[in-house]
């Protein structure tokens, strides 16, 4: 059985105001992210972890670098794991978003919507489980953690349970969250149970 460990990067600035996707350079943790990223390292360090995964966007890279350091562990870059692709609506604020008829329509219909000039939450999904999957094959008893992004866990829990993306709004990501998985090697889907821990700060 593999544990994958699933971890929304911690606070950074412009959370809660501004769609900032793939946006990069720009986006670092706050202080209170940093706190965040070192109580977790307490959080997940006797959890016999032996690989650590990241997002490429260095809010998730800076989330995962104190438990790497704790443990001793390099961080491995995996595109599966990155934010969805905004496209256009990447670095706007959501203030100037809700003036935007298919923002709205992307939050009534998840499941068909495509962010213009980006990727559906379906797609996303897909590759994120098809990482997950292949992670499992390779390291079919390893805890693996794997920093994220709240979408893409979002995603990941509601096709765990078979709902469809349209049900976002029934899930909860806050920053520095934990979802464990618990999955079965194989190589068609097989159901993950999940386990839900409060975030390390708040």
């Amino acid at each position: 059985m593999c544990s994958i460990f699933l971890v929304r990067h911690g606070e950074h600035p412009l959370i809660g105001t501004t769609l900032v996707g793939r946006d990069n350079a720009s986006v670092h943790l706050s202080d209170q992210g940093w706190q965040q990223a070192r109580e977790l390292a307490t959080l997940l360090g006797d959890r016999d972890i032996e690989c650590i995964q990241s997002s490429p966007r260095v809010r998730c890279l800076e989330t995962a670098g104190p438990l790497a350091d704790r443990l001793g562990l390099p961080v491995h870059v995996h595109d599966a794991l990155d934010e969805i692709d905004f496209g256009d609506w990447t670095g706007l604020t959501f203030e100037a978003l809700e003036q935007d008829p298919q923002w709205y329509m992307w939050n009534a219909s998840r499941a068909r919507a495509r962010a213009p000039g980006g990727e559906t939450i379906m797609e996303a999904c897909t590759r994120a489980m098809q990482h997950v999957e292949q992670m499992c094959i390779r390291y079919p008893s390893k805890a693996i953690a794997m920093f994220t992004h709240a979408e893409l866990i979002r995603a990941v829990r509601l096709h765990q349970r078979g709902l469809s993306p349209d049900a976002w709004h029934s899930v909860e990501v806050p920053p520095v969250s934990i979802t464990e998985l618990w999955m079965w090697p194989s190589r068609s889907p097989t159901p993950a149970q999940e386990s839900i821990f409060a975030a390390a700060a708040s």
